[in-house]
């Protein structure tokens, strides 16, 4: 399993959202599971944030008349131009063996009860880092609240 690390002011948003909102232990295992999916190298319950990125940039560029796209893999090149070589084997180990890029940003959204009656959107940022095994949760926020037919 991949480790699950937070930035600290995640750390405080969780904490917050877990003892405020009553939805601890729910919390932990979405993160177990996007950690788990991470792993797999699959993405049945988030989103590529490069994906989100590329569309805001290309509504942007499309006023300019220009286009601009950025991928997982874009980014991933260059921080593997910036790594020393061992992080660089490792990273074309993640790439031939997974099939996927060693790093990458992502956005997921569940819906969750808050104080077991009020349906919520959260919204989490990560980092997926394949060649340290690990994900580092770097922000947690609430979304919208949902029709209680929605979750």
């Amino acid at each position: 399993m991949f480790r699950i690390v937070y930035d600290p002011g995640a750390k405080r948003e969780l904490s917050y959202f877990g003892v405020t909102y009553s939805i601890g232990d729910e919390l932990q295992r979405w993160q177990e599971q996007l950690a788990a999916e991470a792993e797999a190298g699959i993405d049945t319950g988030s989103l590529d944030m490069t994906d989100v990125l590329d569309e805001l940039i290309n509504r942007g560029a499309t006023i300019l008349g220009e286009k601009a796209e950025v991928s997982s893999w874009q980014l991933s090149w260059e921080r593997f131009k910036e790594a020393p070589l061992p992080q660089k084997l490792q990273a074309l180990w993640v790439v031939v063996r997974r099939r996927c890029p060693p790093w990458e940003l992502r956005m997921a959204i569940e819906g969750f009860y808050l104080l077991g009656a009020i349906p919520y959107d959260v919204v989490t940022w990560y980092a997926v880092d394949r060649i340290k095994r690990q994900v580092k949760f770097l922000k947690f926020e609430l979304g919208e609240q949902l029709d209680s037919g929605n979750h």
